[in-house]
């Protein structure tokens, strides 16, 4: 039923899937860190699982942009009804759920994680300003990096190579945090606002 949408909005569908789960993600690992994990285990898992998505795009980018006879027949359609019935719409679409499960599980925790660091200095603000100015920093040059990759390299292995400048920088990322765990102030996890939120928000509506 589903290749039978029309083409935009498969697209739509693909968007909306993806984004829908980044989002319900920040809900869940919010519930799995607060009371059992702690931050700094959830965000290395989710590093974990931003890393292995990016790594499965890279490699599929490779495949599919690898010269191919002229006659192979496992090649993309691109006059398809639908990004379905592509050859790579299986591990695309696995791998984009993995990754919007790595951020929400990175983001949802990182920036609280790096609150407590600073909990104690009286400086929690001051963390708040220049992490806003780190992250688009970072979302600038990554844009850049993209364009120019793509202004160098004018054949189809550009895809490639902007994902494996990614897979490098997240693997740097999660290795700069993992090593530093045992250096970061660690709250104990002991509860989560968001169960106390859902029986509040079920009372306010019978009332």
């Amino acid at each position: 039923m589903v290749k039978d949408l029309p083409y935009k909005y498969s697209f739509l569908l693909i968007s909306i899937l993806t984004a829908g789960t980044s989002y319900v993600s920040t809900l869940l690992f919010a519930i799995i860190s607060d009371p059992k994990l702690g931050r700094g285990l959830t965000i290395s898992i989710g590093f974990f699982l931003y890393l292995f998505g990016y790594i499965f795009f890279t490699i599929t980018v490779y495949d599919y942009t690898s010269p191919r006879p002229i006659n192979d027949t496992n090649t993309i359609n691109s006059n398809s009804a639908s990004p379905f019935d592509q050859k790579y719409a299986p591990q695309i679409l696995s791998a984009l759920i993995i990754t919007a499960l790595g951020a929400g599980a990175v983001q949802t925790n990182i920036a609280v994680f790096g609150a407590e660091q600073t909990r104690e200095l009286g400086t929690t603000s001051r963390f708040f300003d220049k992490y806003m100015i780190a992250v688009n920093i970072g979302a600038m040059i990554a844009t850049l990096v993209t364009l120019l990759t793509q202004g160098f390299v004018q054949d189809s292995h550009y895809y490639f190579i902007a994902y494996l400048v990614s897979v490098i920088m997240l693997g740097i990322s999660g290795l700069f945090l993992i090593f530093g765990l045992r250096y970061y102030t660690h709250v104990k996890p002991y509860d989560t606002i968001i169960t106390k939120c859902i029986p509040i928000t079920v009372d306010a509506f019978r009332s």
